[in-house]
């Protein structure tokens, strides 16, 4: 099967191509601006996404951008994300192609009951949650396209953006530099960049299951941040931990916990690698080998 992967991105991209070759998928990589063994592929371009899919046989949709500060970077975000989603979902329509998209568990938002189940509420806050969340919307009810969405939870590993929590606590475990936590308490459930992997190609070789349904792809347990942030630190052996008042921003979000029962009964999929081990590993991949014990 020839698989086409927008937004191939160094981090979730690159595990997904790993989990589909593994496979012996045939797999064409792309992404905004092109890299090594990854081609360009604009998604606000129909004609050349329409060319794209004609080769393919099925189509992993990950394309986002996540823009913060100035509106017009927002504006440009919320529209890769929509009318990019849009462009991959007419285009594969009109072909029959397959589709599994990359949805986000900012959809759900604050006031959404936990877990989070696939087909409870949503009210997402931010710019990038409702973005996905109509993205997710046009998955489901676009005519002819047979696409189904995946829901990672809090995605780490190596080659994370370096903007996002456990790659700033790995860097100040590099720099041997200070990590602020606003209270810490925060619940998150972080699952590892190469089981996301596996659950995208997974859903391929399962996509007459799940298509029109989202699926949380989730370890399906809750760590604090800031014990998250003190497993980095105390494995490294390296940085240190400033906790600050908790935070009393609108918005946040104090608990984000999944439920995981549609991905073990639908992909037969679930979560292997454990924080211990995905800790060491991310560690290890900038050169901190985890202290032992």
């Amino acid at each position: 099967m020839r698989v086409l992967v927008t937004g191939c991105s160094a981090f979730v991209g690159d595990a997904v191509r790993r989990a589909l070759e593994r496979r012996r998928f045939r797999v064409s990589p792309t992404a905004a601006r092109a890299r090594e063994g990854v081609a360009a592929l604009d998604v606000l371009d129909p004609a050349a996404v329409s060319d794209a899919i004609a080769a393919h046989d099925a189509v992993i949709h990950l394309a986002a951008i996540r823009a913060y500060g100035e509106r017009s970077s927002i504006e440009r975000a919320t529209q890769v994300i929509i009318e990019g989603t849009r462009n991959v979902l007419c285009a594969a329509a009109a072909r029959d192609v397959p589709v599994v998209c990359a949805g986000s568990a900012e959809e759900y938002g604050p006031a959404a009951p936990v877990p989070y189940r696939e087909d409870g509420p949503r009210a997402p806050r931010s710019e990038y949650g409702r973005a996905k969340r109509d993205a997710t919307d046009l998955a489901l009810t676009t005519r002819g396209a047979r696409a189904a969405v995946l829901r990672p939870s809090t995605v780490y590993g190596p080659g994370q953006p370096s903007m996002m929590f456990v790659a700033s606590c790995v860097r100040a475990a590099l720099e041997d530099a200070a990590v602020t936590l606003n209270g810490g308490e925060q619940l998150r459930d972080h699952v590892f960049v190469d089981d996301v992997g596996e659950a995208f190609a997974r859903a391929l070789e399962r996509h007459d299951a799940i298509v029109g349904q989202c699926v949380n792809v989730a370890s399906g347990e809750a760590t604090s941040v800031r014990s998250m942030a003190e497993r980095i630190l105390q494995r490294a052996r390296r940085g240190r931990l400033v906790l600050g008042p908790a935070s009393s921003r609108a918005g946040d979000v104090a608990e984000m916990r999944f439920s995981t029962e549609r991905a073990e009964r639908w992909l037969e999929w679930r979560a292997t690698t454990t924080l211990e081990e995905g800790v060491e590993r991310t560690l290890a991949a900038v050169g901190l080998a985890a202290a032992s014990d």
